[in-house]
């Protein structure tokens, strides 16, 4: 195990910062973020408040809502519906990875010639299709990611149990007449792990860009539940007046999104060594 370097306080740190502030977010929000005040539409960030000497350090939008405390709440929804998705997606995943990597044959080529067919199919368009059967909301946003999301884990989690199925300590555990899931669970899967983990904590990244871009296009969550997605879709209509609406949001999943990557590659590197 490698000792801990600065470049490691460089990675990692963005990712402390983001999930610190993701966390505590509706704890520190300066204002309810469906607080409507309209004497104080669209302020600047750093403008005053009518009325009061209170700041809008992210501005407000076009209903005198503070952008800033939206931006904490909105982020908090946001990363819980990825991190649901992630969950679901990476334990399907992970068991037909499984499956279908030690047993080959026949499992191997339905579970992979499903996933063929899934990516030959856009991911948008398929989960535009299945929000328009079932409805939009929260539980079915992640449904839809977590459908959307696994075969990239399957794969992975499959190519590296047909290397593990090859070693010696594999195959003294099949002359030894043990059950295929005990060497499944005792053997192939304690292997697995570092891979599947840093696997899914890059997953989640993707699942923001994809939630939003969900919630941007309206077929997401409901517009009445905050996420940054809905808000850069509510910001779109004002990019000339108030740049801001739009901005900060697409500049907040930019940085969740390199924050998580910096800390995915971080832990690889760290599990590698």
């Amino acid at each position: 195990m490698k000792h801990f370097a600065w470049r490691d306080g460089v990675r990692l740190l963005p990712f402390i910062v983001v999930l610190a502030i993701v966390v505590i977010g509706p704890l520190i929000a300066p204002f309810d973020p469906n607080n409507q005040q309209i004497k104080s539409t669209l302020l600047a960030p750093f403008a005053h408040y009518a009325g009061s000497g209170r700041v809008a350090l992210l501005g407000t939008d076009e209903l005198g809502r503070d952008i800033f405390s939206r931006i904490l709440y909105g982020g908090q929804i946001s990363l819980l519906i990825s991190v649901a998705a992630v969950v679901v997606s990476g334990c399907i995943g992970l068991v037909i990875g499984l499956i279908s990597g030690y047993l080959q044959k026949w499992p191997d080529a339905f579970f992979m010639r499903l996933g063929d067919v899934q990516l030959s199919i856009p991911s948008i368009l398929l989960a535009i299709v299945i929000i328009a059967v079932f409805g939009s909301g929260i539980v079915n946003v992640i449904a839809v990611l977590a459908v959307t999301g696994w075969v990239s884990t399957a794969r992975v989690v499959r190519s590296r149990v047909i290397q593990l199925k090859e070693t010696d300590f594999v195959a003294a555990a099949e002359l030894m007449g043990l059950p295929r899931r005990v060497i499944i669970w005792r053997h192939i899967l304690p292997n697995v792990g570092s891979l599947f983990i840093t696997q899914e904590i890059l997953q989640i990244s993707r699942m923001i860009l994809f939630s939003a871009s969900l919630s941007y296009l309206g077929v997401g969550v409901s517009l009445s539940t905050i996420t940054w997605g809905g808000m850069l879709n509510e910001g779109q209509n004002y990019l000339q007046s108030a740049w801001w609406l739009a901005a900060i949001p697409g500049l907040c999943i930019a940085i969740v999104v390199i924050a998580i990557n910096l800390f995915g590659e971080w832990l690889q590197a760290r599990l590698a060594s």
